[in-house]
């Protein structure tokens, strides 16, 4: 991801096959984000010669509220003890977001578009590095109005229920007036 600029500290600390991280970025401007709308992220992390377990929070902005990602990435040390990826193991993570969906349509950058309501996400993204992904959850939006400036477009009590079942499926249940 190409950061323009921001504050970035951060420490990690090796030893005997395991470790811990932790990561602060304040204030990125980020190329593929509206002008503006600066990245907040945390994290922190424990290695334990296996996984790296780790617990980031993301913000858009100097008063989002935070997407909240928890994962396990499967890391194993090198020949000096260093880690690095197994392809072959298995990584796991949850994305959780409890806010206003207007927070994250911010991110497509569509200036002449609006869409505000309240919003739970809830997904988890895993599998091998080397192998096939895999996505499940869950994604909903209540109270929703949507706007398209320039068409005229104004719907209003908009209703989003929406469930990724099995990488293959998804169930999505929509109402709006």
């Amino acid at each position: 991801v190409p950061i323009q600029d921001g504050k970035l500290r951060g420490r990690v600390r090796l030893a005997g096959g395991k470790g811990q991280v932790t990561l602060q970025i304040d204030e990125a401007h980020i190329d593929e984000l509206p002008e503006g709308l600066p990245a907040f992220i945390t994290a922190e992390g424990d290695w334990d010669g296996r996984a790296l377990r780790l617990k980031s929070n993301v913000r858009f902005g100097d008063k989002g509220t935070p997407i909240i990602i928890t994962s396990s990435l499967p890391l194993t040390p090198n020949n000096g003890g260093l880690p690095v990826p197994n392809l072959n193991g298995q990584s796991e993570s949850r994305i959780q977001y409890d806010g206003n969906i207007s927070e994250l349509f911010a991110l497509a950058g569509k200036t002449d578009q609006t869409l505000d309501g309240a919003s739970r996400i809830d997904l988890k993204i895993g599998g091998a590095f080397a192998g096939a992904p895999y996505i499940t959850g869950k994604i909903n939006v209540s109270g929703g109005t949507y706007r398209h400036l320039i068409q005229g477009t104004y719907i209003t009590d908009i209703t989003a229920s929406s469930e990724i079942i099995d990488n293959k499926q998804i169930k999505l249940v929509l109402s709006g007036h």
